[in-house]
């Protein structure tokens, strides 16, 4: 990798001049450590705090959706329909992105739910206390898992009067790397979203000491609920698209101008 820019950057902006020696050094450092160089050998204050957050996984994604100001204030249009995606909890939380697609078919993601130990009653309440007219609700594979009466989540829901769409099990890597290239494509209220965003901007990798050094898996903590119901939105996007969303706007301009 050329490191002259780099180099160049340090000089003209922050006044650190590097020899030739020096500069080699860091050339075949870099080469070794790639991402970890900036954890092992930060030049400047900025590249420390960079540092810290290198073990996130959507740490660069979130930082450009507020530097593009993609972060604002949002409102529910009512002439088209309301999304959501879910991670589905138990005695775990349940965390839930409201989003709607507009005419642009930007994803306009206006509000966000995380309560942990809630039955689903209470979340179809929930999801009625909102005012919106639902469109498609994206549920994980396990919504098909059977509990210990041997009812499944879609059928509690269908009792409920609430119907979704099962994703089918997708590779938790070409997940993430999925939310990792939607993200840009996505606006998010920041006052409704407070919360999810926050938990994708803390969605960490998980740390081996053996190798020092970050693995491909996830840790599960309080960043994991969100973070999950991001992965099954993004993978769900084609499943909104192809479920008769034609029909859900009609009836949304419908409710809109007072006809439904």
């Amino acid at each position: 990798m050329d490191l002259t820019d780099y180099f160049a950057k340090l000089e003209t902006d922050i006044g650190i001049s590097l020899t030739n020696g020096q500069k080699l050094w860091y050339q075949k450092k870099h080469e070794l450590l790639q991402e970890d160089m900036l954890r092992e050998y930060p030049s400047t204050p900025s590249e420390a705090f960079q540092a810290s957050q290198i073990g996130n996984w959507y740490a660069k994604q979130i930082k450009e959706l507020y530097d593009t100001e993609h972060v604002t204030a949002l409102s529910y249009d009512k002439s088209l329909p309301v999304h959501s995606a879910w991670d589905l909890g138990q005695a775990d939380s349940t965390a839930i992105w409201f989003f709607q697609i507009n005419r642009s078919g930007e994803i306009m993601v206006i509000d966000y739910f995380e309560k942990s130990d809630t039955p689903l009653v209470h979340l179809a309440q929930m999801l009625n206390s909102k005012g919106y007219l639902y469109g498609t609700h994206i549920w994980p594979s396990d919504a098909r898992a059977r509990d210990r009466a041997g009812v499944t989540f879609e059928i509690q829901a269908r009792d409920l009067g609430i119907s979704g769409v099962i994703l089918e099990q997708h590779g938790l890597l070409d997940g993430i790397n999925l939310v990792r290239t939607t993200l840009s494509k996505m606006w998010f209220d920041k006052v409704r979203c407070k919360g999810g965003l926050k938990a994708l901007s803390d969605y960490k990798k998980r740390w081996n000491a053996q190798i020092g050094g970050f693995t491909s898996q996830p840790v599960h903590d309080e960043a994991s609920h969100g973070s999950d119901a991001m992965r099954y939105l993004c993978a769900g996007l084609k499943l909104v698209n192809a479920s008769g969303s034609a029909e859900n706007d009609l009836a949304a301009l419908r409710s809109y101008w007072g006809a439904g």
